[in-house]
């Protein structure tokens, strides 16, 4: 087998790992030497590969801190808005029944100034009558005399 970078004796190439069919030597014999290259290079693939997959994990971790803090934002803000929102309901509750208390309030001194203007009509009515009494008297006891 030829040193270094290059083709090997069995046509692959000296960078990739040898597959498990193509590491015996030409009598069928496994090479300690080969078996040691063909695992050290898996073991560099799969270094690179974990420390790929660590970096994804760590872009992963920050988005999700991000996604997480924005969330907690948008929450707390949601909070705040539905707070003001029910302040807002209470308010408006509270001057519809405080303008029901005045409408009822502005009913009742309504119905009252209509039954003083009614007992007024009525006095004024019996006054009159009372009027047209003492004027009937009067006018018998001239003639009477």
């Amino acid at each position: 087998m030829a040193e270094g970078h290059g083709i090997r004796e069995n046509g692959e190439n000296d960078d990739q790992p040898p597959s498990s069919a193509n590491i015996s030597g030409q009598n069928g014999d496994i090479s300690l030497d080969i078996m040691v290259d063909a695992y050290a290079q898996e073991y560099q693939n799969l270094d690179q590969t974990m420390d790929e997959i660590d970096s994804w994990m760590t872009k992963l971790e920050q988005q999700n801190d991000s996604l997480n803090a924005q969330l907690d934002d948008l929450l707390e803000s949601s909070r705040q808005a539905r707070k003001e929102l029910q302040e807002q309901n209470k308010s408006v509750v509270v001057n519809d029944i405080e303008m029901d208390d005045e409408e009822c309030k502005t009913e009742n001194d309504l119905n009252i100034a209509g039954d003083v203007s009614q007992s007024a009509t009525s006095d004024i009515q019996n006054n009159t009558d009372d009027v047209k009494n003492s004027d009937n008297c009067l006018i018998k006891d001239e003639e009477n005399d």
